[in-house]
């Protein structure tokens, strides 16, 4: 039996609470996108509905613990994992680098939209220096975070039988 549920359900009240603990990124008053790679470590390792249930939960926690208008980042996140689930073909194998580009990738998405939304409901405060700076500072922590929470999903997939290890893949079938 698969134990995604509670691995899904880990990976991302830890994130959201590691995020909302953290102070802001330097420079910008956004928050480190940790809920942005458990968006991108199940649209690299998961069917597209899992993907998909783990962009929108991500999305709703990041917009809840954020202050941005709710629905921004789910819908930023779920266009990514469609995204991925399209070019799963073409995409090399999912491993900690390939986390790594979508985090940063997303994160780098994810903050002119936020920025947009704010502004759209009143806030003042952006330019289009901060909005390249967030962009700027914003791509390489994203990348970094997705990296981070893709070892730790691996992990706890690994612990919860979700996932088998390579060396017994490779053993099975030979």
């Amino acid at each position: 039996m698969r134990m995604d549920a509670p691995v899904m359900v880990m990976l991302l009240l830890g994130a959201a609470a590691a995020q909302t603990l953290l102070p802001p990124v330097p420079g910008t008053f956004l928050k480190f996108p940790l809920l942005v790679g458990v968006a991108s470590y199940y649209a690299l390792s998961r069917p597209l509905v899992i993907a998909l249930l783990a962009a929108c939960w991500a999305g709703i926690l990041t917009d809840g613990s954020g202050g941005v208008p709710t629905g921004t980042t789910p819908i930023v996140l779920g266009v990514l994992a469609l995204l991925v689930a399209a070019g799963r073909q073409v995409l090399p194998e999912a491993s900690w680098g390939m986390a790594a580009a979508l985090g940063g990738l997303g994160a780098a998405l994810l903050v002119p939209v936020q920025l947009l939304a704010l502004v759209r409901h009143g806030y003042r405060g952006v330019g289009a220096w901060s909005l390249a700076g967030a962009v700027l500072l914003l791509a390489p922590t994203g990348a970094l975070a997705a990296g981070l929470i893709w070892g730790l999903g691996r992990r706890l997939d690994l612990l919860a039988g979700n996932i088998v290890p390579r060396k017994e893949v490779e053993s099975r079938d030979g």
